[in-house]
């Protein structure tokens, strides 16, 4: 459906095609390429506007920072009031309910369809199909969580269970990816009881037809493979850059102790630390990474102090420039 090679190529899945056996070649084409044109269109419209919402709300906060650190009105900023005017205008469109019950739906529907091809086919998938999922289901659960309710959402969840197993890591070798579905657990399907984030709706979060049990607890895929796949996860988010594995590794810190305190994922817990190679290369690698942070806090802790006695000497900080105030403060917070 998509070209490969070449400038127009659509990255797939699975990172080297040569390995790739048998391509996705349906009998009946004409559905299949109105599904995957249909998709695609979402993702160079709806789900490339989501991103640029984003970088908008961070542009108004880094805005609306500024003009507090120059000690001016920020209803009087005319940068500022154009920067939210924007932000306004997008979210008219972007959030409205009818648009977003409808693509959240068609992103489970592409789930559906990830599930259920062959092994060998699903390498040739686009990656955007898993990445824009995940990307937009996180969108939702952020900026608009009262929209999830009532939907269904559980091929997304089977859909990640699946691709994040170490049966699947051979075929999405993006980690930058692969760390975007551990997200989607924590945002979406971890109860919100057990977390500070916003309140997914249970209808969500849980199965309606095992008795309203969380998705995470009562799903036998989940309960085979979930905890080992979260443990290969936490190193594999090394590779995603410094300040963002530490967002990632918390939020499967949040996971693995949810799964921890079930009865139904112990069995899986146990099968592990059997392993025991692998067991205390994991066990290491949490130490030396705890060692590292707090010797690294330890580093920092004299130079906020210090920035501190500054800004608390009124006349030694007034005699800095506004540049170097506004440089001092952000590096501070």
């Amino acid at each position: 459906m998509f070209a490969h090679t070449g400038d127009d190529a659509v990255p797939r899945l699975c990172d080297n095609m040569s390995t790739c056996k048998e391509p996705y070649d349906p009998k009946n084409k004409f559905i299949p390429q109105c599904f995957f044109m249909c998709v695609r269109s979402l993702h160079l419209s709806l789900v490339a506007s989501t991103a640029y919402h984003t970088n908008l709300l961070r542009q108004v906060s880094h805005t609306h920072w500024n003009v507090q650190q120059r000690n001016e009105d920020v209803a009087t900023d005319p940068n500022f009031n154009q920067i939210l005017s924007m932000q306004f205008a997008n979210e008219v469109s972007l959030l409205a309910p009818e648009m977003l019950n409808d693509a959240l739906r068609l992103f489970n529907l592409s789930a559906g369809m990830l599930l259920q091809i062959s092994d060998k086919v699903l390498p040739f998938m686009p990656e955007h199909m898993v990445d824009d999922i995940c990307h937009f289901v996180v969108f939702v659960t952020k900026f608009s969580v009262k929209q999830l309710e009532g939907v269904d959402l559980s091929n997304v969840f089977k859909v990640v269970v699946k691709l994040l197993s170490p049966q699947y890591a051979n075929i999405v070798r993006n980690y930058n990816l692969r760390a975007k579905l551990g997200d989607v657990l924590h945002d979406v399907y971890l109860p919100s009881k057990s977390s500070s984030r916003s309140s997914v709706p249970t209808s969500v979060s849980c199965d309606p037809k095992m008795g309203g049990q969380p998705y995470l607890l009562s799903d036998p895929s989940a309960q085979e493979n979930l905890a080992p796949s979260l443990l290969l996860l936490y190193g594999e988010v090394e590779h995603t850059g410094y300040s963002e594995k530490m967002g990632h590794r918390a939020n499967i810190a949040s996971l693995l102790q949810f799964l921890w305190e079930s009865t139904e994922h112990r069995s899986a817990f146990r099968r592990i630390t059997q392993n025991k190679d692998s067991f205390i290369k994991f066990a290491n690698g949490i130490m030396n990474e705890m060692n590292s942070l707090i010797v690294t806090v330890m580093e920092k802790l004299p130079e906020i102090r210090r920035v501190q006695l500054q800004m608390s000497n009124a006349q030694e900080w007034s005699s800095l420039s506004e540049e170097v105030r506004e440089t001092t403060s952000s590096r501070h917070e």
